[in-house]
């Protein structure tokens, strides 16, 4: 829709842009060069990427690289005192609309998890799925049988279908101990900074915009293979990141483990460590970096 406003020939144009696949539609290539556009925002290197793969350019100074936040004192950790037997925990919020073939990747994390935690019985995975993205005929109990998962199966698994209030999401969060996000493409994912704002460290694929601010730092990232997006013909020449599930389930069971021996600082010093790279992604810092663009376009 760029095109349109710019047919009134502003002073200034900003195009934002947002992709999750390893090249842009070809479409979009003309649009990109119109001379009269003054920059386009893209909220991560993964999204430039793309774009610098299909201009075949390394170079462009119209784009800029301004990141999403996250409030930081809404999203923050709070001591919430856990009974001796208490499970650990994985937390994940994701949508879920297009089942096996979801960017999203909620169906390889219930997979992993179901397969590997089946015999344990002091984990739990609680799992928000964000039904505001299912089509009116999608049905839970269908696409579990769709991924060959049972109730059975999937005993220590908490499903959260219904909607919530933002501001109720840090109350989601910190009842886990390590959010997982097994993403097959994500421009930015904001769930993963919003976790780690609230002191939890993240399992993610090493595919997505989410690599800008999680690493082995604070979390743990899963290998992946590169596989070709046949399903949407809007991705057409895309591809994502499928999340390699036995990486996704020894670091997930490696993480449960040191639990289990009483390492608490395996995972206590990543959560310090995903806080303090929370605090330098807010809505704030996004907001001064796109008034310096425009006094730089001035």
């Amino acid at each position: 829709y760029w095109k349109y406003p710019l047919s009134d020939k502003p002073k200034h144009f900003i195009g934002w842009c947002v992709w999750e696949g390893t090249t842009i539609p070809k479409s979009w290539v003309d649009i990109f060069n119109i001379e009269n556009i003054s920059a386009i925002i893209v909220p991560s290197n993964h999204t430039l990427k793309a774009i610098q793969n299909t201009l075949k350019t390394s170079i462009n100074p119209k784009i800029h690289v301004i990141p999403h936040g996250v409030n930081n004192t809404l999203f923050k950790p709070r001591t919430i005192e856990k009974p001796k037997d208490s499970k650990f925990t994985f937390i994940a919020n994701k949508g879920w609309a297009q089942g096996i073939n979801d960017r999203g990747g909620i169906q390889w994390l219930l997979k992993a998890f179901s397969e590997e935690f089946k015999n344990d019985n002091d984990i739990q995975l609680i799992c928000k799925i964000n039904i505001a993205y299912c089509p009116p005929n999608w049905n839970f109990a269908n696409e579990m049988t769709k991924i060959g998962l049972s109730p059975e199966s999937t005993k220590n698994i908490v499903f959260v279908l219904n909607s919530m209030n933002f501001d109720e999401l840090p109350l989601l969060y910190t009842q886990g101990d390590v959010f997982v996000s097994s993403t097959m493409g994500d421009a930015f994912n904001l769930p993963c900074l919003e976790a780690m704002a609230c002191g939890l460290p993240v399992i993610t694929t090493n595919f997505g915009g989410q690599t800008d601010y999680v690493n082995n730092d604070n979390g743990w990232l899963v290998d992946y293979d590169l596989v070709e997006v046949k399903h949407d013909v809007m991705y057409e020449g895309n591809f994502w990141g499928l999340p390699n599930l036995n990486h996704l389930k020894d670091v997930m069971r490696n993480v449960y483990e040191q639990w289990k021996k009483g390492n608490e600082n395996y995972i206590k010093e990543k959560a310090i460590n995903a806080r303090k790279t929370a605090e330098n992604y807010t809505w704030q810092n996004s907001a001064k970096q796109l008034l310096n663009l425009i006094n730089d376009l001035e």
